[in-house]
């Protein structure tokens, strides 16, 4: 392995390590809260898990990559958009590009 592939290897550990001992957003919990998902494959449905300032995490049908930009919209409309962080089994993690208010937001989607 080359120098500088082993230091790019070295640098993506430390960060890794650095998010996850970070602490964590408090995250106002989900069990069916369903939003539109909009992504450069259309529109999909997809259910909202879990929701924070910050972003959620939602299960979807949709191949969707890291970096990947979407937009999410709930009942009561507006969008919120931001970019996947991961995937997993039909999961994924989203980043808003600006942070939400969360109680407003399940305040109007109910």
């Amino acid at each position: 392995m080359s120098p500088a592939r082993q230091s790019r290897k070295a640098l993506a550990g430390t960060e890794a390590r650095a998010r996850r001992s970070a602490p964590r957003e408090a995250r106002v919990t989900t069990i069916f809260l369903i939003g539109k998902l909009l992504s450069r494959h259309g529109e999909t449905l997809c259910r909202i898990r879990n929701l924070s300032g910050g972003g959620l995490m939602a299960e979807t049908h949709v191949a969707l990559a890291v970096d990947d930009a979407v937009q999410v919209e709930l009942k009561a409309g507006g969008r919120l958009p931001g970019s996947v962080r991961w995937t997993h089994a039909g999961r994924i993690g989203v980043a808003f590009d600006t942070p939400v208010e969360v109680g407003m937001l399940l305040a109007r989607a109910s």
